[in-house]
């Protein structure tokens, strides 16, 4: 099974409308049809299948997605995450009773991402250690997480320089330049981005030193994980999606 991190997903209304380099689920683990809208009597066929991609889109960050969730139509979508209303084809209703909900995150800050997506009709997502989200028109629709590794690059080292032996009978005679001449002070002063900058403490801080010797103490400093801060700093980017999606 492949490993990479799934970076988005979309839900079409026919078959042949998936999009470029996207995967498309039309058949459940059974190999029954994986159509998740189910129709009422008398009306007319509405299909509605889910496509995946292992690729960065090119309108979009180099994010990857950490978790999927199904919420009622008229449910609030949960913080963090991106409601995936529409189909891409069609631009209709994507589900009929429900919303999908996917959480995009950076991928240098996440230490694991979804890696598959499983539809099936019997708990056999269980067997295989899936993560159920939910459930339309009869399909168990689970995922799977899977380690990113992260790489790091290098920059190439600068090739190696070649040195000459110079002996006295073959050593350049020295060039000079009459208009181009060193600042030798440039050397020894360097001109920095700060420089002229006047510093001094803040004025609380002064009026404390001049009435009274007591320092106050900083309140109580709440020390998170890397996880809670990308959980409380997450930014979705999911009206800018929607205003390059709809353009």
């Amino acid at each position: 099974m492949n490993q990479q991190p799934i970076t988005n997903v979309c839900i079409v209304a026919e078959k042949n409308n998936c999009p470029p380099r996207y995967e498309i689920l039309d058949r459940t683990i059974e190999n029954e049809d994986a159509d998740f809208w189910k129709d009422g009597l008398f009306k007319s066929k509405v299909r509605r299948y889910i496509c995946f991609t292992r690729t960065i889109p090119s309108n979009q960050l180099n994010q990857v997605i950490t978790d999927m969730a199904l919420v009622g139509a008229k449910d609030p979508i949960p913080n963090g995450y991106t409601a995936i209303k529409e189909t891409s084809d069609t631009r209709e209703q994507a589900l009929k009773k429900h919303t999908l909900c996917v959480r995009y995150i950076v991928k240098t800050a996440t230490s694991s991402a979804i890696s598959d997506i499983m539809l099936c009709r019997d708990n056999y997502y269980k067997e295989k250690m899936y993560t159920l989200i939910g459930e339309l028109n009869g399909i168990y629709v689970a995922f799977k997480l899977s380690a990113i590794s992260q790489s790091h690059t290098r920059p190439a080292p600068p090739p190696p320089v070649q040195m000459t032996h110079v002996t006295p009978g073959n050593a350049p005679s020295p060039v000079y330049n009459n208009t181009a001449k060193l600042n030798t002070s440039q050397l020894h002063n360097p001109v920095s981005g700060i420089d002229g900058i006047e510093w001094k403490l803040h004025d609380r801080l002064l009026k404390l030193k001049t009435t009274s010797p007591k320092v106050e103490t900083l309140e109580n400093i709440e020390i998170r994980t890397r996880s809670e801060v990308v959980e409380l700093c997450a930014y979705d980017f999911s009206q800018e999606k929607t205003i390059l999606y709809s353009s």
